[in-house]
């Protein structure tokens, strides 16, 4: 009787531990594996559009041919995203009274811009097919631009001087269109001359 009882306990143990091993190899390897620790948010990518279009002159100054790029970093913790704008414009005309004279301006800017609400998680990089519309978005920030001026004549006091670097200031604002397109419109004051930008961009 004894070992008849005995040999019941064996095969009771026996029993339950061939049960556990086949739960733990039924159980998947992601559950048995640990939790890898969270993260802190960082910054998304970068994306470069390619920009070109006309800018206004002043004093005499006609209307100028641009080309200009865009740098932005989609910074997933903040509101807005920053952005680096190299800018070259060219403008002709007539300075203090004088033809033939070139203003060449040739510089950075460094900008923060804020993207209006949009049904994209990400700003600067939408997701294709979750919005219909453009995205819109302003802008603003600080800038170091140097202006050459050239011409055949003296041009004595003449505000801008032939070759100076000044700080700008330049706000603006524009729109998206999809994911590859944009237009933009701004305001720069370099110094003494002010002009207004219409640019035209892919985004690469």
């Amino acid at each position: 009787m004894r070992s008849v009882m005995r040999a019941a306990a064996v095969g009771v143990v026996v029993s339950l531990l061939a049960g556990s091993t086949l739960e733990a190899q039924a159980r998947p390897a992601s559950a048995m594996a640990p939790r890898p620790p969270a993260q802190a948010p960082t910054a998304g990518g970068m994306n470069f559009s390619l920009l070109g279009g006309v800018a206004t002159g002043e004093d005499g100054l006609d209307l100028g041919f641009v080309l200009g790029g865009s740098f932005e970093w989609d910074m997933v913790a903040w509101p807005v995203n920053l952005r680096v704008d190299p800018y070259i414009a060219r403008h002709e005309g007539d300075c203090g009274g004088f033809p033939d004279c070139t203003l060449t301006l040739i510089g950075a800017g460094v900008n923060a811009a804020y993207d209006f609400p949009n049904t994209s998680r990400s700003r600067a990089f939408p997701v294709q097919g979750t919005a219909a519309g453009p995205t819109w978005y302003v802008l603003g920030g600080l800038g170091i631009y140097r202006s050459s001026l050239d011409s055949d004549d003296d041009i004595p006091g003449a505000d801008f001087g032939r070759d100076e670097t000044d700080l700008g200031i330049q706000l603006g604002g524009g729109a998206r269109f999809g994911q590859r397109y944009r237009a933009e419109l701004r305001y720069m004051s370099i110094d003494s001359f002010s002009t207004i930008p219409l640019l035209f961009g892919i985004t690469f």
